[in-house]
């Protein structure tokens, strides 16, 4: 986690967009070893997500490591965003932006 984080730091003129977890797959060596795991059974409709999550590091872990990188930079986007999303999505409308504003929060 801390690789891609440093790598994601040197990402330039992009928005990122974080969820705990890595999204699983139909077809993919990570569905392969969680159906073994039983995480992914065979019959499951994979449109519904499904997402892998280590038992090595907690959900909370990740998040706190994540939001300590963030830095309150803007084009992170912490799960849903939150309050602090919406607050920069309502300014960007009354100043009138519209259609997809993650390219305006890259300046």
């Amino acid at each position: 986690m801390c690789e891609s984080l440093e790598r994601i730091e040197q990402l330039d003129k992009c928005v990122l967009f974080f969820f705990c977890g890595m999204r699983i797959s139909p077809r993919t060596e990570l569905y392969e070893i969680e159906r073994k795991n039983g995480q992914a059974k065979e019959s499951q409709n994979l449109l519904e997500p499904v997402f892998y999550r280590s038992s090595l590091i907690s959900s909370r872990q990740i998040l706190t490591q994540v939001q300590e990188r963030a830095g309150g930079k803007r084009n992170w986007i912490i799960g849903d965003g939150g309050d602090h999303t919406a607050d920069i999505i309502s300014r960007m409308h009354a100043h009138g932006y519209s259609g997809p504003l993650w390219e305006h929060l890259i300046r």
